[in-house]
């Protein structure tokens, strides 16, 4: 989450969400940082590259997490990333709300 402000001079804000749409749930997670530019947000859509290319990092993280969402709820559901540079970035997650039977 920290990614897209730590570098930013002014300050810097992040936004969570939860909202029902429709028979699924969606989180955002949302800052007004730096920026992804379309090249690496590209990279990082394919799983080809880490959210921070300045650490030592594996970048499994996000293709690993992408794909266990896939495998356990189905293709509709998964990360969806969208980022302008000096705008800020935006990630959405999309999950099937499951509801719990009553016993």
């Amino acid at each position: 989450l920290y990614h897209g402000i730590e570098q930013m001079v002014d300050v810097g804000l992040i936004r969570i969400t939860a909202k029902r749409q429709g028979e699924d749930l969606l989180f955002v997670i949302e800052d007004n940082g730096v920026g992804i530019s379309a090249k690496h947000l590209e990279k990082l859509r394919s799983g080809q590259a880490v959210i921070n290319e300045s650490e030592n990092s594996s970048g499994v993280g996000l293709g690993n997490v992408r794909e266990r969402i896939r495998l356990y709820y189905g293709k509709p559901y998964g990360i969806h990333i969208e980022s302008a540079l000096e705008e800020g970035t935006r990630v959405s997650i999309c999950i099937p709300l499951v509801k719990e039977e009553q016993a």
